[in-house]
């Protein structure tokens, strides 16, 4: 059979050659040499290892081929002139289409198959010499024609065309024209699918491999285009015969369909992924790569959510075929939430318990346990609560959360779990960086009335031993609760085992408030990282609130003078401390410092004012401290008790000098100013005794009883009990009616 092929094509138009089902086993067989080339020096080009550049690389060099062969069929005929149309016998017009077969027409007649004929061949003309004169805009407009109509091209001449096609497109592509490249590799899938959809794709001349280089050349750079679906449909009609590429290119082929899924899954596109996994499955005879395959098609089928219960056979299938794949966690987890879509909860039950059972560190695992932090303990599955306990040592070294360790730590306080919630609290207490989930957790416990518990584990934190020294915040946080709770004692206690600073410890040692800045630096350096600025602040109200100011004013001066704190509250508790007990110069730089904080707030100016009246009573200027004091009594702005205290330091300031009358006098208005306040009783303890250096025990007797009546539960009753005893040896029969008129504070 002769051969048409030439080495260069004449400037000229080629003339037409007869299309027919020509060989070209000569021509194509060079990539396949070529891969033998590419297996034996593929130390020297990773081409063939890259999937994407790989097909690239065998397909360029099978579309670079400068001719096509064709070879001339029997009966194949030269280009005729159409034939005239003529009359029939009846005058009718024969320029309709001729019904008649090929054996009813007479000698030298012409059918539509013949002009079908002439007109592909000057379609493939057109395309050759397009291909020879780099006339892309022309080429990609004829294949368009071929794309939209591929049935133009007959049976014989498809095997060629496809060929050409594909030798345009890559040509394209090399001219940077990726668009216009991908139009015509859509004409040659076109053309080829005609082919394969009809039978003929076993005789037309293409090898199988020849077709899965064309075809892989076309899906790479359909995907490189963004043309998912196209890209995959190139591939699926010849999946089943991607083992016969040779082993180099089979690999990028299967490692690239894995590439195309996972990108349709992400884009939406799970339909199309099913296909490029199932494909790659189908081909790879990795195991590795097969398991990947396996997973990403079962996934994209769950992903459909249109048939949920075959997903999840796939999915139970993969994970018992690739139990030791890194994804088989999920998948199971996956094949769960499909049983129960499907209407089989309790299988997905079963599933996710077997699932806990065979991979119990897995974060699928971890995701399934974690979804009844919820769930109050009592409630609890027990299979649940067993995989916390088991889970407790290694909970540090699998990167949970604080949300779990703090779900962890719960069941097993409540469980009374004692080294399960040793280990959660220390692993809690690092990696609770924001002390959140401690906080939440004591609320909670406090909320509920598990008293003990809350206070077990805040103590913990408050006192931290070394195995659950951690984050400061989660420090923070306890000591916030107990704060909260009234818990002052549990601050106090831990308060003791620990000095603000080096030298806060000497109670000798007094640095007033002018630290320099090396003394600073020094001091700074010996502050526990663990504790908090929020945390020394509660340890000092707690020390506070006990009644141990000598000890607190050791942690507000560390805060002021060594932590540089200036809110108003600090200054004011600093200044408060110190006023009693410090050396008058620094008491008075600490009151005038919170006066300075206190800005032009009159709420706030009253609380210093007080401490200046104080410190002028503690300085013997009495007149002084009563205009203070009388100044807030008045004071719109001053809380009641600070006024009741107030008017009990206007009597005090009597009593000092011995003026009873007026001490009691007033006392006597203490309880006007804030009645039933928690000065009152103090102000009848203080007017009984001035009742006794007037020598009127009796009234005396009424403040003392009135007192334990009224205020049984107060401070000052067991002294008013005491100094009722040593007034009357029977206070039953002597004391007065607490409600008679007769020398009681009220009048």
């Amino acid at each position: 059979m002769p051969s048409t092929c030439h080495d260069d094509y004449s400037t000229a138009r080629p003339k037409r050659a007869p299309l027919a089902n020509a060989s070209t086993d000569a021509l194509l067989s060079a990539p396949q040499r070529f891969s033998s080339k590419c297996r034996d020096s593929g130390r020297r080009n990773s081409g063939c290892r890259d999937p994407i550049r790989g097909i690239a690389w065998i397909a360029t060099l099978l579309l670079s081929l400068t001719c096509l062969t064709c070879a001339t069929p029997p009966n194949a005929h030269a280009a005729d002139p159409p034939t005239e149309s003529v009359p029939d016998t009846n005058g009718a017009d024969t320029n309709r289409p001729d019904e008649r077969g090929p054996d009813e027409r007479g000698p030298g007649e012409r059918g539509p198959e013949d002009r079908d004929r002439n007109d592909i061949e000057d379609l493939v003309a057109t395309l050759r010499e397009s291909l020879q004169q780099g006339d892309w805009d022309r080429a990609a407009e004829d294949a368009a024609r071929i794309a939209e109509e591929p049935s133009v091209v007959p049976d014989p001449a498809r095997a060629p065309v496809t060929m050409l096609l594909a030798r345009i497109a890559r040509s394209i592509q090399r001219d940077g024209r990726s668009a216009a490249a991908a139009e015509v590799f859509r004409a040659t899938i076109a053309v080829d699918d005609l082919a394969i959809d009809r039978g003929s794709a076993d005789s037309d001349g293409l090898t199988t491999r020849q077709r899965l280089l064309i075809r892989l050349a076309a899906a790479s750079l359909l995907n490189e285009t963004g043309n998912l679906t196209e890209s995959v449909h190139a591939i699926e009609p010849v999946s089943a015969t991607l083992h016969e590429l040779e082993t180099p290119e089979r690999d990028a082929a299967v490692k690239w369909l894995i590439e195309i899924g996972s990108k349709c899954l992400r884009d939406g596109k799970p339909e199309v992924a099913r296909k490029a996994y199932k494909s790659a499955a189908e081909t790879t005879d990795l195991r590795e790569v097969r398991a990947t395959a396996a997973l990403g098609a079962a996934w994209a089928l769950a992903t459909l959510g249109s048939d949920p219960e075959p997903a999840a056979e796939e999915l139970m299938a993969f994970t018992d075929a690739f139990p030791e794949h890194v994804d088989a966690p999920r998948a199971a987890r996956a094949a769960a939430t499909c049983l129960a879509q499907a209407g089989r909860a309790d299988e997905a039950d079963l599933q996710l318990i077997e699932l806990l059972d065979r991979w119990p560190r897995s974060h699928a695992a971890l995701d399934i346990v974690s979804r009844h932090a919820d769930v109050p303990t009592s409630q609890l599955p027990d299979r649940i609560v067993d995989w916390l306990l088991d889970w407790a040592p290694d909970a540090g070294r699998a990167d949970a959360t604080p949300g779990m360790l703090a779900f962890g730590l719960r069941v097993a306080a409540e469980r009374g779990m004692g080294d399960a919630e040793s280990t959660f609290a220390g692993q809690l207490a690092v990696a609770d960086r924001d002390g959140r989930q401690t906080a939440e957790l004591l609320k909670n416990w406090n909320r509920d009335g598990q008293i003990a518990i809350a206070e077990r584990v805040a103590a913990r934190y408050i006192s931290p031993s070394p195995d659950t020294r951690g984050a400061a915040a989660v420090r923070e946080a306890a000591c916030l609760w107990a704060g909260r709770a009234g818990r002052w004692s549990m601050l106090a206690v831990a308060s003791e085992s620990e000095t603000p600073s080096a030298s806060d410890g000497d109670p000798d040692h007094d640095t007033g408030s002018d630290l320099d800045e090396s003394q600073h630096r020094d001091e700074s350096r010996h502050i526990d990282e663990s504790r908090s600025i929020t945390v020394e602040r509660l340890f000092a109200e707690a020390l506070t609130q006990t009644g141990r100011p000598a000890e607190a004013r050791v942690w507000w001066k560390h805060l002021v003078d060594v932590r540089r704190t200036r809110d108003f509250p600090t200054l004011l508790r600093c200044a408060e401390t110190s006023t009693p007990i410090a050396e008058v110069a620094e008491a008075t730089e600490r009151i005038e410092a919170a006066r300075e904080a206190a800005e032009e707030d009159p709420a706030r100016l009253v609380l210093v004012e007080a401490l200046s009246a104080e410190l002028a009573i503690r300085r013997a200027r009495f007149d002084d401290a009563r205009g203070r004091l009388e100044s807030i009594v008045r004071d719109a702005y001053a809380p009641p008790a600070l006024r009741g205290r107030a008017q009990w330091l206007i009597g005090e300031t009597h009593y000092l000098q011995q003026r009873f009358p007026d001490a009691i006098e007033a006392y006597r208005r203490v309880e006007g100013v804030d009645e039933g306040g928690a000065w009152v009783p103090a102000a009848l303890i203080q007017a009984g005794k001035s009742f006794e250096q007037l020598g009127r025990t009796r009234e005396a007797t009424v403040c003392y009883v009135t007192l334990m009546q009224r205020f049984s539960d107060s401070e000052h009753a067991p002294l008013a009990r005491r100094r009722l005893a040593t007034l009357s040896p029977d206070p039953s029969r002597s004391s007065p009616d607490p409600n008679s008129r007769s020398g009681t504070l009220r009048r």
